[in-house]
């Protein structure tokens, strides 16, 4: 065999058994890539507080059921748009009736709903059933127990927790009195906090 082809065969036997490793590489760069996408997929879906007016814009509609309130909300079944006809802002609350952080928040929105009435409209809606943290038995019973009497009813469909976001649970929104989304906070809400977001997101710019 001649120099050149010897040649020829030891580069070819170099260039395939690079091949593996190449691949190899590429595969564990990949996997790598996929677990740090995973990653952040888990940590954004944490429902620690926090705030973010992504997605922000028109709050649009979604069909609800009052469990009271009927005369805020705009009937016994109605859409949730129509509370905007009341001309106040919106402080609009995702709970439910197993929901251990709604519990606790509740009294506070409660407190702060009676203190800026007339000013501003708390409304809260039961998604329960669709986030696997009671349903709503659970959601009249929690109610009742906490002596709660702001407007609240319950989602026919889980379209307002892709309208608004809704990645943990409490969430609670806060729109204009033209339904403009301002703020979106996920995790509890003490009473002060409430108050503050309401008087600098809502009622400083009304």
């Amino acid at each position: 065999m001649s120099k050149p082809a010897r040649a020829e065969r030891r580069r070819i036997a170099r260039t395939s058994s690079l091949r593996p490793r190449r691949l190899g590489i590429l595969l564990a760069a990949g996997v790598g890539v996929v677990i740090g996408l995973t990653i952040l997929a888990v940590q954004g879906m944490h429902p620690a507080l926090r705030h973010s007016t992504q997605g922000g814009g028109s709050g649009g509609t979604f069909r609800i059921v009052a469990y009271q309130g009927e005369a805020i909300l705009g009937g016994k079944e109605t859409t949730f748009d129509r509370v905007f006809e009341q001309g106040k802002p919106v402080v609009l609350n995702f709970w439910a009736g197993n929901c251990p952080s709604c519990q606790v928040e509740m009294p506070a929105f409660e407190k702060v709903s009676t203190e800026l009435a007339g000013k501003v409209i708390v409304v809260g809606i039961d998604v329960g059933p669709f986030t696997g943290l009671g349903t709503h038995e659970d959601a009249v019973k929690l109610y009742t127990q906490l002596g709660i009497h702001y407007p609240l009813a319950y989602a026919v469909d889980a379209s307002p927790m892709q309208l608004f976001t809704v990645e943990g649970m409490p969430t609670t929104v806060f729109l204009t009195a033209k339904g403009q989304v301002v703020d979106r906070v996920t995790g509890i809400l003490t009473e002060d906090q409430l108050r503050s977001e309401i008087q600098q997101k809502l009622l400083a710019t009304s």
